[in-house]
């Protein structure tokens, strides 16, 4: 289901289709839509990547490799690089890093940009950065916002077990992921689903949303709505304290979570009576037990009782 719902800039002009400059990161969530992009006949002319290098350049040029990439149906992961796709069209690839300055600005410039498209780009773009664009920006976030505004909102689809989540396309400015909100697309989520499968999941969605939402934009046709700030919540990096599991869980819960969240790069963390580990793996429990006591095959495997089951971990030494 996708909902439109401000975009009094949208026009299309006799410069005929939008100039794009797509900013992200090496992960499936820019890769994905990025490629879809270029498959839907958008004029992606430069491709700005996040770098954390604290010596490197401000903004550098990178030299692409040309790569053949297959895309397969929703859900699946590109089988080449951002950079890789990137040198195959001869769009140019840079790297940036913080703080985003007027050589960002400057180099955003050189391409004359009708539109910025953000997605898993990790900082806040600037306004004198995002005027260098005739329309500005717009952003797409892998959360139904208001909901989960922040650096990591599939980690908290996991953590408050979502059954329902989605993609947003909003507006860039000032503050994070709070802009008009210009497409949603909704779906449920399957339980025990791998973080990483819903990243590329999620991306796939997203890429298609995108592809709608610049086609009106150059017909001046959406009409966004600003986000609900009653209903707004945002979320930072989750800390320790987050990745332990709470006994009060449901089962399938701390399974959607072990499945979830591992993927996505965290440790996951289980308190017992021996002292509280790292989970490698959770499965429900093969074995019928008579008491809630936590049961040890080995000292690498324990059974836990959680409010309405029984839940097998294996554990990281």
């Amino acid at each position: 289901m996708s909902n439109y719902v401000v975009n009094n800039n949208g026009r299309k002009d006799d410069q005929g289709e939008l100039s794009i400059v797509f900013l992200g990161r090496r992960c499936q969530f820019s890769t994905i839509p990025f490629q879809r992009l270029i498959d839907a006949g958008i004029r992606v002319t430069a491709l700005f990547l996040a770098s954390n290098v604290p010596s490197a350049p401000a903004v550098r040029l990178r030299r692409s490799k040309p790569s053949i990439t297959i895309l397969g149906g929703p859900g699946t992961s590109p089988t080449a690089s951002i950079e890789q796709i990137a040198g195959k069209h001869a769009i140019p690839v840079y790297d940036v890093r913080r703080p985003l300055k007027t050589e960002f600005a400057a180099t955003l410039r050189e391409f004359t940009p009708d539109l910025l498209v953000s997605s898993c780009f990790p900082w806040r773009i600037p306004t004198f950065a995002r005027d260098e664009a005739r329309l500005g920006g717009i952003n797409l976030h892998p959360s139904l916002l208001p909901r989960f505004r922040g650096p990591d909102p599939l980690f908290w689809t996991y953590y408050y077990d979502e059954q329902r989540t989605g993609v947003t396309i909003h507006r860039l400015n000032d503050t994070f992921d709070a802009g008009t909100i210009l497409a949603q697309t909704a779906f449920d989520l399957p339980d025990e689903i791998a973080g990483d499968e819903l990243e590329a999941l999620s991306a796939t969605y997203g890429a298609e949303l995108l592809v709608d939402v610049i086609a009106h934009l150059n017909s001046g046709k959406l009409n966004p709505e600003p986000q609900d700030e009653k209903r707004a919540s945002y979320q930072s990096w989750p800390t320790d304290a987050h990745l332990i599991i709470d006994r009060n869980w449901p089962m399938q819960r701390v399974l959607n979570f072990v499945a979830g969240v591992i993927p996505l790069g965290y440790a996951p963390r289980v308190a017992t009576s021996n002292g509280t580990f790292v989970v490698g793996s959770a499965r429900r429990a093969r074995t019928t037990y008579e008491s809630d006591a936590e049961c040890w095959s080995d000292e690498s495997t324990v059974c836990i009782a959680f409010s309405d089951g029984r839940v097998e971990f294996t554990l990281e030494k």
